[in-house]
């Protein structure tokens, strides 16, 4: 019979004997391996929005809840829910930021930039699970915290558990159509009397994580070599605490009562007992009366699970024990009549073990012998549920913390919990995962993250269609994810809003922040001023004040100042060698300050944003004024967010892509067909991390192509060149013509780079292409139109063969038709009538 599911395939007790036998050849070809980590964050998605519709998928685990567990639909509906809430994407991400730091702690990256050394989290390797075999939850959910953890999962079942672990862990690798997850997995149904398999399976592992009694406990701890991590999660006790002010408060006395009959205290965070704040016996009992009252009003409108004839038998000796002890004035006994509850007031300062189904001790503690009383056991504390006014909540918490309590919660929460709690007091997570480090000196310069050598995760967008920019302004956004609003004038004038939440953002100004040191700021050597503008919902200034405080590096936030020869006189004083800022700011900065700044010659590195800086101006900067580097800070747009970096050995036009948090395809200028590595095409992004604005396959407008080649600086991230803006290319009756294959003529023939603008127009049956040129360019406009239609092939054909008219216009330099609400000038300014 096939019981067992073995990274992905069903296999019998004897191949299981062969396997364990060899378990070195299963496990060693993974060790080495970067976990995919984003992959099973998809896959974990996928499944959780399948069990969210409450289908097929649902209803048959479901069912095999309520046989398997013996518990109503209510009940195993409840089970199925909470592994549906945790295994979503936002859910499994939150859960690893709070335990880890990050939502991909397996990257190798730098600490600091200013710092030489890099760390990570890594998996131990293999990971054995001994379960309990009563709840199946439990099982299925700890090889979800072993597959964060990048280990490989060994989860030990029972026969009892119908193989319902097995099952859904087969029904989530039906998911995984990579196969990448397979390898991670394996579920076996072996019983704890079959030591001697059992004591292999414990040989494979690198860390054992044990759930169960003491001795259950024990028992796996001695079958665990020496060297190999232990992580035991035993028994624990709750309870609830009232203050004396408290103790007539019958709405919290039917919170306490619901949090004792949802589970029937049977988990960890059930209240065995209540401690009242009073050592007078009569008080106790009082306290009994009306808690017994309002648990009679409760028990019958909450589902009770039936206790085994061994539950019964216990209840009804301690129940035996306390009725003796009764007449010894030792307790105080409430049983409801058909025996579904009962109260046991005990007035011994202990902390009591309840037979559990609804048995609840209360017992006397005052709150300056809480420490006293509680703390000897605790090792076995949990939750306690606080009852008190708020003047003393504050001191009351100090006290149940001191004592051992790892959780406070008010009453009828107390089985709550929420994404990245503690579990016992620790977070599940690094108990199965190291800490490395690595330090090469300067082998590593200009690296930031390991990941721009090893690439990221790439998802299969096929049958998700292309978004424009009307469908990126109609995407409606949940309140849940706008924590940051910023805007862009757009090209057609109409402000598009984009909206992050911070988790977004920062990820997003992290990585551009890697990609800006791989440009060549140094946070150890510079010190930066950052003139991008701000305010009025723009995100220059803020994002660049957010990577600059990423990078670490000193730096100076003077945003758009009209003053620029103080501006000057600030970066020589304060000897700031990087500036930040658009280029025609820069220009205007070094020509307000030609002297000063060809006299200290201090500014050293200029990284630009916002538009193209001509390669004549850059060289005029270095020449004169001795700048050494000139790089673009980023590649991106307001709506899209960051989208590429360049390094050391990237053109002007050239940029790598910020795969941690953007996806790259080329489609065809004018159909939705992707086109291979090296040819042009219209270029579609799709961000990783915007959780408001699902952004997949979104046109942002520009054009250009995949590199074929690998940069040869050895990263791995896709490399690309821009070419220009889609909007920039056009037909005028023949080939695609491009904006910028006019400006590149104009500054490799006339040394010209100045604005430029192009008009489309009809005359009569004609169309014609007219370039507008500054007219301090210092050449005819006819000597322009001859030069490009001997070097523009398209421009050639188009005009000589297929009828369009052309000519050049100089005009003065403030007559060019600008964006409104950016001032940004139109490249291209269509007045053709379509009949």
């Amino acid at each position: 019979m096939q019981k067992h599911l073995w990274q992905g395939e069903w296999i019998s007790d004897e191949t299981l004997l062969n396997n364990i036998e060899n378990i070195t050849s299963f496990i060693e070809p993974v060790l080495g391996r970067a976990f995919p980590l984003e992959y099973l964050l998809e896959i974990s998605q996928k499944m959780h929005e399948e069990l969210s519709s409450r289908g097929e998928l649902f209803e048959k685990f479901v069912k095999l809840a309520m046989k398997t567990q013996d518990a109503s639909r209510a009940k195993a509906e409840a089970m199925l829910g909470s592994i549906t809430s945790f295994i979503s994407k936002d859910g499994l991400e939150e859960k690893l930021i709070a335990e880890l730091g990050s939502s991909n702690p397996f990257v190798i990256e730098r600490t600091s930039m200013k710092e030489e050394h890099f760390e990570s989290w890594m998996p131990l390797g293999t990971l054995v699970h001994i379960a309990p075999t009563n709840v199946f939850t439990v099982g299925v959910l700890c090889v979800f915290e072993g597959l964060l953890s990048g280990n490989i999962n060994i989860l030990k079942t029972s026969i009892n558990q119908n193989r319902l672990p097995q099952l859904f862990l087969e029904a989530f690798l039906e998911f995984d159509t990579k196969e990448l997850l397979k390898p991670y997995i394996i579920i076996l149904e072996v019983s704890s009397k079959q030591k001697e398999l059992l004591q292999q399976i414990i040989d494979s592992a690198d860390v054992v994580s044990a759930w169960g009694s003491e001795e259950a406990i024990k028992s796996v701890q001695n079958m665990t070599p020496q060297g190999v991590r232990f992580v035991a999660w035993g028994h624990k006790i709750s309870f609830a605490y009232f203050a004396k002010e408290k103790m007539q408060d019958r709405d919290a006395m039917r919170q306490v009562a619901e949090d004792i009959c949802l589970l029937d205290q049977n988990a960890c965070s059930s209240p065995q007992d209540i401690f009242v704040e009073s050592s007078d016996f009569e008080v106790l009992k009082n306290f009994a009366d009306s808690f017994a009252t309002v648990l009679g009003e409760v028990s019958p409108t909450m589902p009770r699970t039936t206790p085994s004839s061994g539950a019964e038998a216990e209840i009804s000796t301690v129940l035996s024990i306390a009725k003796t002890e009764e007449a010894l004035g030792l307790t105080y006994v409430l049983r409801a009549k058909d025996f579904s509850w009962s109260v046991i007031a005990d007035k011994r300062k202990s902390l009591g073990v309840s037979p559990l189904f609804r048995t609840i001790l209360i017992k006397p503690l005052e709150a300056d012998e809480i420490i006293s009383v509680l703390h000897p056991m605790k090792s076995y504390l949990q939750t306690a549920a606080l009852v008190a006014p708020r003047e003393r909540v504050v001191e009351l918490s100090r006290r149940l913390f001191g004592a051992g309590c790892l959780r406070i919660r008010e009453a009828g929460h107390m089985h709550d919990g929420y994404i990245g709690e503690p579990h016992d007091g620790v977070y599940a997570l690094p108990s199965f995962m190291k800490k490395i480090s690595l330090l090469l000196g300067d082998e590593l310069d200009r690296v930031a993250s390991f990941r721009e050598f090893e690439g990221s995760y790439t998802r299969d967008l096929t049958n998700i269609p292309i978004m424009n920019k009307e469908r990126f302004q109609s995407l409606e956004v949940p309140k849940e994810y706008i924590d940051l609003v910023v805007k862009s004038g757009g090209s057609s004038g109409k402000p598009t809003y984009a909206y992050y939440t911070y988790e977004d953002y920062h990820a997003q100004m992290r990585a551009t922040a890697y990609g800006l040191y791989s440009a060549g700021l140094d946070p150890k050597r510079d010190s930066v001023i950052n003139m991008f503008a701000a305010g009025h919902l723009y995100g220059g200034f803020l994002s660049f004040h957010t990577i600059l405080e990423y990078l670490k590096v000193p730096h100076y936030p003077m945003g758009i100042m009209e003053d620029t020869e103080v501006v000057g006189q600030l970066i020589v004083e304060h000897k700031i060698n990087s500036i930040l800022s658009l280029p025609t700011l820069i220009m205007k900065l070094f020509a307000d300050n030609k002297e000063l700044f060809r006299e200290h010659k201090v500014v050293k590195k200029l990284f630009f944003g916002g538009d193209h800086f001509p390669q004549e101006q850059i060289e005029y900067l270095k020449s004169e004024f001795g700048v050494e580097l000139v790089r673009a800070a980023a590649y991106g747009s307001n709506d899209a967010g960051p989208l590429g970096y360049q390094c050391s050995d990237c053109e002007s036009n050239e940029y790598h892509l910020l795969s941690s948090i953007q996806e790259l395809e080329i489609f065809e200028l004018d159909s939705e067909v992707k086109v291979p590595h090296g040819e042009s095409g219209r270029l579609i992004f799709s961000s990783k991390k915007r959780k408001g604005q699902n952004i997949l396959r979104y046109e942002i407008g520009d054009t250009g192509f995949i590199n074929k080649e690998l940069c040869s600086c050895g990263r791995v991230e896709t490399k690309y060149t821009l070419q220009g803006r889609s909007s920039d290319v056009f037909k005028a009756g023949g080939p695609f013509l491009h904006f910028n294959k006019f400006t590149e003529y104009l500054e490799d023939g006339f040394g010209y780079s100045g604005v430029s603008q192009i008009l489309l127009t009809n005359e009569g049956i004609d169309m014609k292409l007219t370039l507008k040129v500054e007219d301090s360019i210092g050449v005819s406009g006819d000597k322009i139109s001859a030069y490009l239609l001997d070097n523009y092939t398209d421009l050639d054909l188009s005009c000589n063969e297929l009828g369009l008219k052309f000519e050049t216009l100089l005009v003065d330099a403030n007559t060019f038709e600008a964006v409104t609400h950016s001032g940004k000038i139109k490249h291209i300014i269509d007045k053709r009538i379509s009949k």
